[in-house]
């Protein structure tokens, strides 16, 4: 019995290591963890597989808003792993007289970013204002005011500031078209990406991919190479400024106010009145939304003799668009209109926009209608209007209507992230 006891009591000894020792390794790897996670000399900064923040203010036209993305680095790339934003109103174009207001709501957005991003991420962590077609219309002077006020906040953020800046109409189209069609997962493989159309408050832009035939004809503002990663994109894109839904809006309402004076305007609901400047618009007939859309036709969109190959809106040039090649996914206004008066779910098409005008006019014309639908017959008219006479597209043209994909806002911000870091800029 002794030997069999000897055996077990040494098992028994070499078991208590095994343990101890699995205690020990595991008390080290935690306590590495802690030192390089804590540590102001090793921190996620230094590895080339730590996650990614990046922090994108998009100063729009109605409202600021702050995105805070977050990325997992990889031997495959990146991949956005969640978003978080906040919005503050009014936009940054309304603090033109104040400068110190326009710190102060800036400040906010910050204020959220910093507890979004952890700590130890901020000081490798980039922020970049962007002012989008509501800055753009506003004199230079003005602008370089807010872009100084603007940059000042940024400096006195934890992160790492990467400027404020206004971009051009062009940008704001390719990052968006670039939003949606990474979310897509249609960058870099071979399946057909999609054409975007962006209506904002004050702009819309127009992006899609075309052939390198069409590139050469197009001048050379309007044709634009995307290098991705793994090959190269030639894109149509354009910005019309001034064909936003609230510049078209207002357009629309001043034109017709000096050609017409007070005669009764369709596109209002029955009984209400806007004064504009010396001239009080009313509508004291039924609301019309093929009126109203004729209209746009004739005192927004404007179609001019085309000298190019083909054209959009105003006779600017443009190829055919590739409804037929490709998918088109219409967004911000177009989402925000359509579903406040229709449910999610159902096809889509050109043709919805005036169907569910129709009857939104007809709605108005029943009866008297105040804020905030005393424009909604209006809003809908112009959306068919621009993608029938302004984009040439038929009633059966299909469209895809996102305020979401893959659980990620559609918007140009992430566009410009992904622009800056993989370099594609």
């Amino acid at each position: 019995m002794r030997p069999y006891s000897s055996v077990r009591r040494m098992t028994q000894q070499s078991k208590r290591l095994r343990i101890a020792g699995t205690l020990v390794l595991s008390a080290l790897v935690i306590f590495g963890f802690l030192v390089y996670y804590q540590s102001p000399l090793l921190s996620p900064c230094d590895s080339a597989y730590a996650n990614v923040y990046d922090v994108v203010i998009d100063a729009g036209s109605t409202g600021s808003r702050v995105h805070v993305f977050q990325y997992e680095r990889g031997r495959t790339g990146l991949v956005l792993l969640r978003e978080r934003f906040k919005r503050v109103e009014p936009g940054l174009s309304s603090f033109a007289t104040d400068p110190d207001g326009a710190k102060e709501s800036l400040a906010g957005l910050l204020r959220f970013a910093d507890k979004v991003v952890p700590q130890s991420y901020q000081k490798c962590t980039f922020v970049t204002l962007k002012a989008t077609a509501g800055l753009r219309l506003l004199p230079e002077s003005v602008q370089q005011v807010l872009l100084d006020a603007a940059q000042h906040t940024l400096n006195a953020s934890p992160f790492q500031s990467r400027g404020a800046s206004i971009i051009s109409g062009a940008q704001e189209g390719v990052y968006g078209w670039l939003t949606v069609n990474y979310l897509l997962n249609r960058l870099d493989t071979d399946v057909a990406t999609v054409a975007t159309i962006d209506m904002g408050g004050a702009s819309t832009q127009v992006v899609f991919e075309t052939t390198p035939t069409s590139g050469e004809w197009l001048p050379f503002n309007y044709a634009h190479q995307l290098r991705t990663p793994k090959r190269t994109i030639t894109m149509y894109q354009h910005s019309y400024l001034g064909l936003g839904m609230n510049e078209a809006k207002k357009k629309l309402m001043m034109s017709f106010a000096e050609a017409n004076g007070t005669s009764s305007f369709p596109c209002f609901p029955r009984g209400y009145a806007k004064r504009l400047n010396d001239v009080e618009l009313r509508n004291s007939d039924a609301t019309d939304f093929d009126a109203c859309a004729g209209l746009f036709h004739e005192h927004v969109i404007t179609k001019t003799t085309c000298k190019f190959d083909a054209c959009g809106a105003r006779g600017v040039p443009q190829p055919l668009f590739p409804s037929r090649r490709h998918l088109i996914y219409a967004f911000s206004y177009f989402y925000d209109r359509l579903y406040h008066f229709s449910k999610e779910g159902s096809p889509v098409y050109v043709s919805s926009y005036k169907e569910v005008g129709q009857e939104v006019c007809h709605r108005e014309s029943a009866r008297r209608t105040t804020a905030p639908e005393e424009t909604a017959c209006m809003e809908l008219a112009y959306m068919y209007s621009f993608l029938t006479y302004g984009l040439g597209l038929s009633d059966a043209t299909a469209l895809t209507v996102p305020n979401r994909i893959e659980g990620m806002a559609v918007s140009w911000s992430l566009g410009s992230s992904l622009s800056f870091l993989l370099k594609m800029e």
